[in-house]
């Protein structure tokens, strides 16, 4: 393995001087592109890194890989990624080459791709292709019914790529054939722009779903415009007085045991956080009536895969306080990053019975556990699943009070009287002037936040200024005296 870095370090300056010239994936940079999922979650976009961190040398060809030194295998990354003993249906990246083939001038981008016994196959792409020139590439996808594409580089121009950078591209259009002869499907409409020094601006789909992906933000370890992967304290912002509202289902095979509904308040007593770590102290009070102390504990290292690009495998390892028997040789399949409508990250890790022995990288499979961690930006922890030979249990969200804001269901555990008795006023509401006036008595403070709950500013004055603040859907909160919290929704149309 040490062997391997060493090799990949050489290889990083040789291959980064050159990987600035029309190079799609860059290496090095974290490239983010923006999907939406009409099928599945049509209010939902995904999120997906393009990460490529390594080139291996063949002698007559190179390989490029995506998170291929960052994951935690032992040196199993390939054994692990390339086995044909596991289920990968969902692994294997719709959108994403799983790696790509480097030869001279020709890049081809692998796809290795395979549902429902339905293979797909992998594209030629020529950066370096000049002006008005042409390539095909083979293109044997059984679903569709042309074999060969014909890319074309149309235009060379300057261009915004993402934020404040700009740089040359080139506009690639694609023409679908069949036995040497032009077709007419939905490449006709689909362009692949490619820029000089960034990577692709704009990604096309190849399979499911075709169409175009825009690059929206980027990160080179100097450069960082967009958008950008959010970290591990992201994940876990809750203080003192935070309120979470679970629901608990428990259902069973097992005729004699019923079904059950459990209700309970988590109460943040203590927040102790570093850069790499975060435990949570709180009291839980279930609707049963009894009650309990705990402590969650969460580890950067523990849930380094938050950092891992779309839809991968990574190692296991306690990712809640609660111990649901994953060991650590057990391989969780994560989700994309998904954004859902209100601006939340999401991700979802799933380990389905996947395990891999580090002394011979060896993968094998046992389906005697299956279940799903959910995470996002605003929660942390928001949901999990366990599923075993009798039954599953469901841990859901119904409610809670973050930062003062009050989100779903309360009423199940008793936490009505947490509701504020002070009131305020925002005018006028909806605001298309550039002040908004703050009227109620003894508001000490007041907060503009966006819908996540981040504070934009923070004023002592009851009038307040939002020239700077973009049209959109925002929370007002206010402070009171006797430490009171109030907030209400604020709409901005200007």
């Amino acid at each position: 393995m040490n062997r391997i870095i060493l090799l990949l370090s050489l290889l990083f300056f040789t291959v980064s001087a050159n990987a600035q010239n029309w190079f799609p994936f860059p290496l090095g940079q974290k490239s983010f592109y923006q999907y939406n999922n009409i099928t599945t979650y049509p209010s939902d976009t995904t999120i997906n890194i393009y990460y490529a961190d390594s080139i291996v040398n063949f002698g007559t060809h190179q390989i490029l890989h995506f998170d291929y030194t960052t994951l935690g295998y032992n040196g199993c990354y390939e054994a692990v990624n390339n086995s044909s003993s596991i289920y990968q249906t969902s692994y294997f990246d719709k959108i994403r080459p799983d790696s790509i083939i480097v030869l001279a001038d020709s890049l081809i981008f692998a796809f290795n791709y395979d549902i429902w016994g339905i293979q797909t196959d992998s594209i030629l792409f020529l950066p370096k292709t000049p002006k008005d020139s042409s390539w095909f590439s083979a293109f044997n996808n059984i679903n569709l019914p042309y074999d060969s594409l014909k890319f074309t580089c149309d235009s060379i121009y300057l261009d915004t790529i993402v934020g404040n950078i700009t740089d040359s591209i080139k506009l690639i259009s694609i023409q679908a054939y069949n036995n040497s002869l032009p077709i007419s499907s939905v490449f006709d409409t689909l362009k692949i722009l490619l820029s000089k020094n960034y990577g692709l601006k704009q990604w096309v789909s190849f399979y499911t779903v075709l169409k175009e992906i825009p690059l929206i933000g980027l990160d080179s370890g100097i450069t960082q415009e967009g958008f950008q992967l959010p970290q591990f304290l992201d994940y876990f912002h809750l203080s003192v007085g935070d309120i979470i509202i679970w629901k608990q289902y428990d259902y069973t095979d097992d005729i004699q045991q019923p079904n059950t509904t459990i209700y309970y308040k988590d109460s943040i007593t203590s927040v102790i956080s570093t850069p790499d770590s975060v435990i949570y102290n709180y009291k839980r009070n279930y609707s049963t009536g009894s009650q309990f102390n705990g402590i969650d504990k969460y580890y950067q290292n523990k849930l380094q895969a938050l950092n891992f690009s779309t839809s991968i495998y990574c190692p296991s390892s306690i990712i809640r306080s609660i111990n649901l028997g994953i060991p650590d040789n057990h391989l969780l399949e994560s989700s994309g990053i998904y954004q859902t409508n209100d601006s939340i990250l999401n991700r979802i890790y799933s380990p389905n019975g996947v395990f891999y022995d580090t002394s011979s990288c060896t993968p094998y499979q046992m389906v005697d556990f299956s279940g799903s961690f959910y995470y996002n930006t605003y929660y942390g922890l928001s949901e999990y699943h366990s599923v075993d030979c009798c039954g599953y249990t469901d841990w859901t969200i119904e409610g809670s009070i973050i930062n003062g804001i009050q989100i779903g269901n309360i009423i199940n555990v008793g936490v009505g009287e947490l509701k504020n008795k002070q009131t305020f006023n925002i005018y006028p509401n909806p605001n298309n002037q550039e002040f908004i006036t703050i009227e109620g008595k003894n508001i000490i403070k007041t907060e503009l936040l966006n819908i996540q709950g981040q504070q934009l500013l923070s004023s002592t004055e009851t009038k307040i200024s939002t020239i700077y603040i973009p049209k959109g859907i925002y929370l007002v909160k206010v402070t009171f005296k006797n430490g009171e919290i109030a907030t209400q929704k604020l709409i901005l149309t200007r």
